[in-house]
This record gives C-alpha cells, structure tokens and sequence, in this order.
C-alpha cells in the first residue's frame, strides 16, 4: 500500500492507494472520504508547475479536437470558432485572446481554471513505491 501525504488548507491529508491504481498518465481515483467527506476523487500527482501547465495544455487540445461540439460551446459558440479561424482576436469569458493557441496557452497557465476542480496542493512526503511507479517525487496535487 503506497501513500502520500500533502496540506489541504490548514489540515494535513494522508491518502493510501495501491500502486497499480495509478495510471500512467499520474492518476489515481481515491473513494469517498479520503479527500472529501463526501465525493469520490481523482488525484493528479506532478513534479512541477511545468509539468501540470504542460498537462492542461495538452488536455484541452486534446478534447478541442476529439469532442468539437463541447469545443464550440467552451469557446463561446460558433461565433468565436469562426473568429479564430479568420485570425480575429475574440472574447472567451471576460478575456479577450487573439489566437486559439493564445487561449491553450492561458487556460493551461493557472489549471484551476477549468481543468482540475481543486489545488495545487503541496505534497509533504510519499512512499518510496509510489515515487517509483510514478517515476517521480510529486510535489504538487491537483484534484477532480
């Protein structure tokens, strides 16, 4: 059993996973009551910023062109799709972006920001199995 354990505001969370329940990609869905009294989880386990910002990205391009209606709709409406076709700077929100990759880059920059519903969370300490099947220390934890 792997463990990790990280601040969550001014308490600290201890979580045990077991070390095949994670994926590949850095993930582990963690049942009720280990992070939120009331919810289910998935936890994203990072090394840096970078790396989280890198994931975003990649994320959001991802379903941008695998699910194009829910692209139209998180960029406004077919409106603002034909606005960044033509190269025309368009408003997303209260944000106004010039590009497509303008609006990838800035979403990607503070992944709160529709990506993960919660953190980044400091990561204190982990089992040596679980930075192993990792292949890496985490450092930060952004949650779902």
């Amino acid at each position: 059993m792997s463990f990790v354990c990280f601040d969550k505001g001014e308490e600290e969370i201890v979580i045990f996973v077991e070390p095949d329940d994670i994926s590949r990609h850095g993930m582990v869905e963690v049942e009720r009551g280990q992070f939120d009294k009331d919810y289910d989880a998935t936890l994203f386990f990072f090394q840096s910023h970078e790396h989280a910002h890198d994931f975003s990205y990649h994320h959001w391009k991802e379903m941008l062109s695998s699910d194009p209606e829910s692209a139209i709709d998180i960029l406004g409406g077919p409106s603002n799709v034909l606005g960044f076709a033509m190269g025309h700077p368009v408003t997303v929100g209260k944000n106004i972006y010039s590009s497509l990759e303008d609006w990838l880059r800035a979403i990607a920059s503070d992944p709160c920001d529709g990506t993960f519903e919660q953190g980044p969370f400091f990561v204190k300490s982990a089992s040596q199995d679980l930075i192993e099947k990792l292949g890496f220390a985490p450092v930060l934890i952004y949650v779902n």
